[in-house]
């Protein structure tokens, strides 16, 4: 048994002295202290559904910004692949052209030797 700090037992005993008036105000404010708790549970309710719809709509956004970068990443990645081949093209041409002006300093010097010789 459990005793209050007047050192009344609390249980059976208390509710046995309680008259029928009492008992009626008791239920009363119990009621009462329902209804608030039942409000204050509703409100928090209502709080968690905004928050919960709020989140829902930044998962939203967010699911349509990773899609966007995904078509921005295939974007650069066909960029970055069009570059290279355009970077492969130009080192090529740019070997041949190398090879030409070789080829052709190699004649121009060989023409120099020649008319040196003829000198």
């Amino acid at each position: 048994m459990v005793r209050r700090e007047d050192g009344a037992a609390v249980g059976n005993q208390v509710l046995e002295r309680v008259n029928d008036g009492d008992m009626a105000e008791m239920w009363r404010q119990f009621g009462e202290l329902m209804a608030e708790a039942q409000t204050r549970t509703d409100t928090r309710f209502d709080r968690m559904e905004v928050d919960v719809a709020v989140l829902k709509t930044d998962v939203a956004v967010l699911k349509t910004d990773v899609a966007v970068l995904k078509v921005d990443v295939a974007g650069l990645r066909s960029d970055l692949a069009e570059t290279n081949r355009r970077l492969s093209s130009l080192e090529i041409s740019t070997e041949r052209r190398f090879d030409r002006v070789d080829a052709r300093l190699e004649e121009l010097i060989g023409l120099i030797k020649r008319d040196e010789l003829k000198k």
